[in-house]
């Protein structure tokens, strides 16, 4: 029996797909589930094999080594495991012979580094068991015999004996026999160098039984393409070794054959010969339930293909993997038996490569063709995703609501009441600290490509801040994953149509008309090709969700105690700055600033009302944006011997009172009168950067530039002591504008019947003319909301808390949200209703003459050769390289690499580096709850911490080595391993989602052409344009998700070809006045 003192140890069986998931899975969710149940755990992992066999690759890397030698196919279990704390994990090389339920030990015998098996017996004990030890059979090649050497021995001998052999025999039909004859076929068959003959047995009418009998039949075509004969009806039943080398089967109809190289891919069994008959079924796997437990032992699971669950295979596996972490986190958290696992899907679904050029295979049912299943698995059998072990990931659950809640943030003004009573935030203060993407660390991420230099990105969502570049770029490693859309054809047109009555236009003016839209879509694609904005009302909804979405981040990381980096705030007052910050964030700073969000939990009732500061942490003093007042000195309120006699205190043993620190800087705060930075008086470099240099922008270009929609209150304070203004914004005439515009757009829809694609797109541009071109931001409603009421300091007296250049918000009701929303969801149906109308009342004009056909042909010239251009510069784009590391005349930018991450303040707090940094210091005071600490105090000393430069490269370096675990190879950013694995733009950039929207712009194209000629169905053209449409916005959003973003040719060329394409129908509309 276990030790009561002893961890809770939970033992798995297996390392493979499903027991390493599982242990990963495990292993990340410890820390919370330890802090949650006051109780320690560990996971102890025993295997056959200290190798996890990559058995996808097994067709390819058994003929030959690949990717590069045999030893790829085999990853190191403990590379994985070694990531993980020493007490809480354990791997346990051994022969697992046999298990007892009742004392609950698992029994094996130890092997050594030559795989040798003790002779003695040892028990473990387990608290907790899950069984993932998978299948086994009669050949090495398939199934691994114990450890993965006979595998790799197995490789080795055919690959020896390959070249020279005259005939090869593979037994078995199924996915694996498939894919090895493909592979085959690929290197020795008809149409190489070296041919050799090739015969694949099945045992069944066809290859694939488990498929549709059309896919197992288009398996044998591809595969008689390569020259492999195939045979059905037969089975082996013996194998015997010949003298001469070569290898007899006996076959089912009692036949001998004798063969060069013979591969036997049937026959595979679970591997469950130690387990108690009790536990198996009468196929002998492990029977569980819904929940994946094994119902006769308490605290007992299984899954993958051991496991009595069906479907079987990888992709099942991928589902049970989160399922079981999850129902066993319930278990041990106490919260009951968790959720029932369910397949992912009932339909048929699978992926069978016939060599490395395509394959066979069903997705959800769906029958995929050759190139998709080259694309997504022939192409390389995955071998990329080999070092990622499957493994589920966990958010933290929300704090109990009696714990208590800091918000971190820098702030002076402190909120309305909440609520008095203990546990909930009665008062919160918060704070902004912005890096201008000029001085930024992760700016320094940039996409160098062959066509020239062209100013990238730099950061990736993961949940916490940075914004930088013109993009943000995903550097953290990204599953490989691949959407298919997948179009129906039309076989037959049953649908005639009807000559049309009452026609008001005539064929003249409809072909004449061609000419006016032709050139319109042009002009206003160009007004609309710009990179990063909201340029339709499909980008502008989804910003407005993520906006939600951030609110929401921010309040989990500020209700845990920790920061936040990019935005946020909790329960009432402190959702309402969550709200104005993140809309603020999506509008301004989104690709353009590094943002933390910081801020305290008070203890009194608050003292007035809850406001968001803004305030800048310059990455080099010359940076600094105030100014001392009279002299033009850089103005840091605490200066470097401060900050080291603050973390000189902080070191003190026996530890000193925060309060006795917070004293004694709060002394040392020193407020002169201050003014913002001129122009003349910054860098050099700031004036060739074409981004705003700060928040402060936004508001000293209102009175410059002008603009309808908004206006600044200036205000004085006595004797001229203050100087600041307060943006107004006319956000309700801006919505009554939008609509009214989309409104007339959409009766022009009407009018035409035709481009909608366009209708869509040019409302931004229409808007641009009446006023909303110099509104600052990427989002004109957005920002009109966010910064309405905000106010920015020009100049502060001495002895005020406020510095020029700081900027404060008061917050905003979730209301706001709603009628932003709103805004883009009508835009979206007024236009679209208006398109709908005409487009069913439409008459179709075949074309004639010069103006007829040549406007035609003219316009498919453009969408067609520009469609081509874009797809080019995509290969252009991807040839580039990221830039982690860009050096500048003052400091280094870095790359971050994430876009929102949640920085936990123990981290920093128990490093023993960061604690004694000002990082540590400012995470102390903040975090500091004694009665004796004055609260304005600490917030005020937090905030003077922060304003120092190089405050923010220390948390970017803290980030990047002890949270995210990245690195850099000279200037380039690559993930931690042996070797590290460059991070390049194929992995960041969504190569294949803007590959899907330029080819749907060439078929709907296609179709464009062919109704004109042709008589087809109204409908064609209608979905034609709505998958137009579709095209166009779905492009336009990824310029607001994608790491690295489009070439600005792409983006033309795309944009022009759509625009084009759906504007040029020759229809005219019948009784629309």
């Amino acid at each position: 029996m276990a030790d009561s003192t002893s961890p809770h140890n939970i033992v798995i069986l297996g390392a493979s797909f499903a027991g390493l998931g599982v242990a990963h899975g495990l292993l990340k969710a410890i820390p919370a589930l330890q802090s949650r149940t006051k109780k320690t755990y560990k996971v102890t992992v025993i295997s056959n094999s200290t190798r996890f066999w990559w058995s996808i690759g097994a067709p390819r890397a058994m003929l030959r080594p690949y990717p590069k030698s045999n030893d790829d196919s085999f990853i190191p279990v403990s590379k994985g495991l070694a990531q993980y704390p020493p007490d809480q994990v354990h791997f346990i090389h051994a022969e697992i012979t046999g298990l007892d339920t009742d004392k609950r030990v698992v029994l094996y015998k130890s092997k050594n580094d030559r795989e040798e098996v003790a002779e003695t017996t040892s028990d473990l004990h387990f608290d907790t068991l899950v069984v993932a030890v998978g299948t086994t059979g009669p050949s090495p090649i398939y199934n691994l015999h114990g450890s993965h050497v006979p595998t790799l021995k197995a490789y080795e001998d055919i690959q020896a004996r390959l070249p020279h052999a005259k005939t090869v025999l593979v037994v078995g039909g199924g996915p694996a026999g498939t894919e090895t004859a493909g592979e085959l076929g690929h290197l020795h068959g008809k149409h190489t160098s070296n041919p050799k003959d090739i015969t694949i047995l099945s045992g069944n009418e066809r290859l694939l039984p488990a498929l549709r009998p059309a896919i197992g039949r288009r398996s044998e075509e591809l595969l008689a393409g390569m020259g492999v004969k195939t045979e059905h009806y037969l089975r082996a039943t013996e194998f015997k070794m010949l003298s001469d080398g070569r290898e007899e089967v006996t076959l089912s109809d009692g036949s001998k054959r004798a063969v060069d190289v013979l591969l036997v891919a049937t026959g595979r069994y679970p591997a469950s010969s130690f387990l108690p008959p009790s536990l198996l079924d009468s196929k002998k796997r492990v029977m569980v339930d819904a929940y994946l437990r094994i119902p006769s032992v308490e605290g007992a699971y299984a899954l993958g293909d051991n496991a009595s669950c069906l479907p079987s295979g990888v992709i099942t596996i991928k589902t049970q993997v989160p399922a079981a972490c999850s129902n066993i986190i319930a278990e041990l958290s106490g919260e009951g038996k968790g959720k029932e696992w369910k397949p992912m899907t009932q339909k048929e679904t699978q992926l069978v490569t016939i060599g490395p050029g395509g394959g066979v295979g069903s997705l959800f049912g769906w029958w995929l063709p050759s190139f998709a299943v080259k694309t997504i698995k022939s192409k390389d059998l995955m071998f990329p995703s080999a070092m990622k072990t499957p493994s589920p990931q966990y958010e933290d659950e929300p704090a109990s609501r009696d714990r208590p809640i800091r918000c971190w943030g820098l702030s002076l003004i402190k909120s309305t009441p909440t609520g008095p009573s203990k546990g909930q935030i009665t008062a919160s203060t918060t704070t902004i600290k912005q890096n201008s993407r000029q001085e930024q660390q992760g700016e320094g991420l940039r996409s160098s490509c062959n066509a020239g230099k062209e100013k990238g990105v730099a950061a990736v969502d993961l949940h916490f801040i940075t914004k930088l570049g013109q993009s943000s770029i995903g550097v953290m490693s990204v599953p490989y994953q691949f959407r298919i859309l997948l179009l129906g054809f039309i076989t037959q047109i049953l649908i005639k149509t009807a000559v049309a009555q009452g026609v008001v236009v005539t064929a003249t003016a409809a072909w004449s008309s061609q000419i006016v839209a032709f050139w319109g879509a042009i002009l206003i694609a160009v007004r609309s090709s710009v990179r990063g904005k909201v340029t339709n009302a499909l980008s502008s909804i989804y910003c407005n969700l993520r906006v939600a979405r951030r609110v929401m981040q921010i309040t989990g990381a500020l209700s845990r105690g920790n920061w936040f980096l990019h935005s946020g705030w909790h329960h009432g007052e402190l959702q309402r700055l969550a709200l104005q910050v993140s809309m603020q964030i999506e509008a301004f700073a989104f690709n353009e600033w590094e943002v933390l969000v910081l801020g305290k939990r008070l203890k009194g009732p608050p003292t007035a009302e809850s406001t968001a500061h803004w305030i800048k942490s310059p990455h080099h003093e010359s940076l600094c944006p105030s100014r001392v007042k009279h002299t033009g000195e850089n103005m840091f309120p605490l200066n470097e011997a401060d900050i080291a006699e603050g973390i000189a205190l902080l070191q003190e043993m026996p530890k000193r009172p925060v309060a006795d620190i917070v004293q004694t800087l709060s002394q040392r705060c020193n407020f002169q009168a201050t003014r913002c930075a001129y122009v003349s008086e910054m860098y050099r470099e700031m004036h060739n950067n074409e981004t705003q240099a700060s928040f402060a922008n936004v508001f000293t270009k209102v009175d410059g530039d002008g603009s309808p929609y908004q206006s600044l209150e200036h205000w004085t304070g006595q004797y001229g002591s203050n100087r600041g203004s307060s943006m107004k914004c006319a956000s309700r005439m801006y919505v009554v504008v939008h609509i009214m515009v989309a409104a007339a757009i959409g009766l022009m829809g009407a009018a035409s019947g035709r481009g909608l694609a366009v209708w869509l797109l040019a409302i931004r541009p229409a808007l641009q003319t009446l006023g909303t071109e110099k509104i600052s931001g990427d989002d004109t409603i957005l920002s009109l909301t966010s910064t309405d009421g905000s106010t920015f300091q020009y100049e502060t007296g001495a002895g005020s808390p406020l510095l020029a250049g700081d900027i404060t918000s008061s917050g905003l009701s979730w209301w706001y949200l709603g009628g932003i929303s709103a805004v883009p969801i009508i835009e979206l149906l007024v236009i679209c209703a208006g398109w709908l109308y005409g487009a069913l009342r439409v008459q179709k004009f075949p074309p004639s003459g010069v103006v007829g056909h040549g406007m035609l042909w003219l316009s498919t010239l453009v969408w067609f050769s520009l469609s081509v251009r874009a797809l080019m510069s995509i290969r252009q784009r991807l040839s580039g390289r990221i830039v982690g590391l860009w050096r500048t005349a003052l400091f280094t930018r870095m790359v971050v690499g994430t876009r929102s991450l949640e920085v936990a303040v123990d981290r920093i707090l128990n490093s023993p580096i960061y604690s004694n940094s000002v990082l540590g210091l400012v995470a102390s005071i903040l975090c500091d709850g004694s009665e004796e600490t004055d609260e304005s105090s600490a917030v005020l000393v937090a905030e003077c911490a922060l304003r120092r430069p190089g405050v923010g490269t220390l948390l970017d370096h803290h980030l990047i080595a002890d949270i995210l675990k990245f690195q850099y190879l000279g200037d380039s950013v690559v993930l931690r391993g042996e070797p590290p694995t460059t991070v390049n733009v194929r992995a960041t950039y969504p190569w294949f989602q803007t590959c899907c929207c330029i080819t749907l712009t060439m078929l709907c194209g296609c179709v464009s052409v062919i109704y004109a000629y042709y008589l087809l169905p109204s409908w064609v053209k209608m979905i034609a344009e709505v998958l137009l449409a579709v095209s166009a916005s779905w492009f336009g959003t990824l310029e607001r998700t994608a790491g690295v973003p489009h070439n600005m040719d792409t983006t033309v060329c795309f944009t022009v070809a759509t625009l084009v394409a759906s504007s040029v129908w020759y229809v005219g509309v019948r009784d629309v006045g």
